[in-house]
Parts: C-alpha cells; sequence; structure tokens
C-alpha cells in the first residue's frame, strides 16, 4: 500500500510539469483594421455610438494594468483606441478574443490590433510581419455591414498569413447574420452587437483552425 502512496505521490509532483512542457513556447500575431470598410447609409445612425475619438487617462492606465508586462501591446492598443468606429470595434473584439482563446497554450502570447495602409500582397504582409515582429497577420481586407429585408447582415473577406511558410490562407465570402448564437457572445437578435460578436465568432474560427 505504501508503494502504490508513493508512486502516487511521485507522480502529483511530476504532473504539473509535464502539463508546463505541454505548453507551446510563443505565439504573435497582429489583426489589421479592415482594408476596405463599407456600410449602409441608412444604418449609420445604428453604428454613430461606436465612434468615439481620444483615450482618457485612466483608460490608458486601465489598458497598462491589464496589459502587464506587454509594453509593446499597450502601446499599439493605446494607439489603436485613439479613434475608433464600428470597424475599429470588431478589429480590436477580434484581437481580444483571440487573445482569450489562446492564453492557456502559450507560454509567450502577444496579439494586438493595427492600422496600416497596405495591398494584402504575400510582399506586403510578409513586410508587416517583419515590422511588428510576429509570426501571424490577420489581413480583414474588406468589411461590410448591410440590411437585407429589414434584416442585419455581415460580409467579411480574410487573409491570414504566416511567417514561418510565408503563405497566405484566404478565406473569402464570409456572411453572418444578426441572431443570438449564445454563451460568449450572447446578444439581442438583430442589433449591431450581435452583428459584432457574430463576426467575432466566425472569424475567430477559421483563424483558429489553422493557426494553432
Amino acid at each position: 500500500m505504501m508503494n502504490k502512496l508513493n508512486k502516487y505521490f511521485v507522480l502529483l509532483l511530476i504532473l504539473p510539469f509535464f502539463v508546463m512542457a505541454q505548453k507551446n513556447n510563443s505565439f504573435s500575431m497582429v489583426v489589421i483594421y479592415p482594408q476596405s470598410a463599407k456600410i449602409s447609409n441608412e444604418l449609420y445612425p445604428l453604428v454613430k455610438e461606436y465612434e468615439k475619438s481620444g483615450l482618457s487617462e485612466s483608460r490608458k492606465e486601465k489598458i497598462k494594468k491589464e496589459n502587464g508586462n506587454l509594453k509593446v501591446k499597450s502601446i499599439k492598443e493605446i494607439e489603436f483606441l485613439n479613434e475608433i468606429n464600428i470597424f475599429s470595434n470588431i478589429t480590436y473584439s477580434l484581437s481580444n478574443f483571440l487573445d482569450y482563446k489562446l492564453f492557456s497554450k502559450y507560454e509567450e502570447l502577444l496579439i494586438y490590433p493595427i492600422k496600416i495602409n497596405h495591398n494584402s500582397t504575400l510582399i506586403s504582409l510578409k513586410k508587416i510581419s517583419e515590422k511588428e515582429k510576429v509570426n501571424w497577420v490577420v489581413d480583414i481586407k474588406s468589411l461590410r455591414i448591410y440590411e437585407d429585408k429589414n434584416e442585419l447582415k455581415g460580409e467579411v473577406f480574410i487573409n491570414l498569413y504566416d511567417n514561418k511558410s510565408q503563405k497566405i490562407i484566404s478565406f473569402d465570402n464570409i456572411n453572418v447574420g444578426a441572431e443570438n448564437s449564445g454563451f460568449e457572445f450572447s446578444c439581442e437578435k438583430n442589433t449591431m452587437n450581435c452583428i459584432i460578436n457574430n463576426l467575432v465568432k466566425t472569424m475567430s474560427d477559421k483563424i483558429l483552425s489553422h493557426s494553432n
């Protein structure tokens, strides 16, 4: 009996190190604000509330506190959030959700949003990857929010660039509605919040299935 107990004790000592060993070393990614962002004119009153300019000092301090030692992430997020609209809200939400989903898998994790002009080519995405010193680049090539038969719709095209393989994976014509997807994406049906949530959910599913 003592021998069995000793074996269990040794196993309990080893297990935490084994679990830690299963964590991958590092993961880095930038999420780029849409190169083309469009919304139907009649929907503009619904998205006006998402437009804000400037960050308070308290908000900046909160971002720094949340990011801890990740100074680059704090700098990039503060810069990105200084001028926002519904499209930057979607970009920032996607960046945050990817961070949330990957947090437990990597010892070193760095994901943040940026605004930069480029042409979605392999060369331009490679340059962004090298400039930002990240392996993955999420290029939201185009994003459109519109209304069809009194129902809100979203359409997005994204590229996922991997600097290790130096290849682009494209996800074309991703369409979402404004239904309540539940759980962390719970929202009131046929609202802008549902469009944001469903775009983030659908894009993150595609990205995560190919990046880890």
